[in-house]
């Protein structure tokens, strides 16, 4: 059973982290090197809103990133990037990036990459609230071709309450969905089994906290992801 503060994120001075209940993704197909997506809902208005983003980049680079994600004109801050590992198919980069938005609730969010990309990118992103800081305690990223049943991945985790551990996950195959990630709540995506993010708040203390990954099929596939710690 999860206690009270797990469930609200309550901390000193009565500070609280909650999911806001928002998400949503978006995609473009192309050569771009930068691009903005309007029209995004990202909720209710409020000083302590937290957006966080996860980008998905697929090129034929060795080796590509993100150099910035902007929300509502607010500039996100780089939690972790994983830059154009070679997969079976195709290289893929991912990033997540988080940033204090208070003001809109229907706004752009904008991604420049490190150069053109030649295939496609992606963005998922969630909402939550009583976040401090968008700057990230610790963050880990990962993405290589494998053939799994699980993945368990890690974050070191901080002492201070309130928390939250953050993570994203995608793999190539409609084929080999995600069901499921131990100490974690999925945020699902419609329509794309394939991409999830999660998160837990207040996570024990630990070097680092683990979230294993389950999927469908044991079989090749790429295998890519960020997750990091705040509070």
């Amino acid at each position: 059973m999860l206690r009270v503060n797990q469930l609200t994120g309550f901390g000193a001075g009565g500070r609280s982290i909650r999911y806001g209940g928002v998400s949503g993704s978006s995609f473009i197909n192309g050569a771009y090197s930068s691009y903005t997506w309007n029209n995004c809902n990202i909720g209710d208005p409020a000083p302590d809103r937290a957006v966080f983003v996860y980008v998905r980049q697929s090129d034929s680079a060795a080796y590509y990133g993100v150099n910035a994600v902007t929300v509502n004109g607010v500039a996100g801050v780089e939690a972790t990037d994983f830059g154009g590992a070679d997969t079976a198919w195709y290289t893929t980069s991912n990033a997540l990036y988080a940033a204090m938005v208070p003001a809109g609730s229907s706004v752009s969010i904008a991604v420049t990459a490190s150069e053109s990309i030649a295939n496609s990118m992606s963005i998922y992103w969630a909402v939550f609230y009583g976040l401090a800081s968008a700057a990230a305690f610790a963050g880990n990223s990962w993405g290589k071709s494998e053939t799994l049943l699980s993945k368990t991945v890690g974050v070191n985790t901080p002492a201070t309450r309130p928390s939250l551990a953050l993570g994203a996950t995608w793999n190539s195959g409609s084929s080999d969905p995600i069901t499921s990630i131990t100490n974690a709540t999925m945020i699902n995506f419609a329509g794309d089994e394939n991409t999830k993010l999660f998160y837990e708040i207040n996570p024990p203390q630990a070097s680092p906290r683990n979230y294993t990954i389950n999927w469908t099929n044991n079989v090749l596939h790429a295998r890519f992801g960020c997750i990091a710690s705040f509070n």
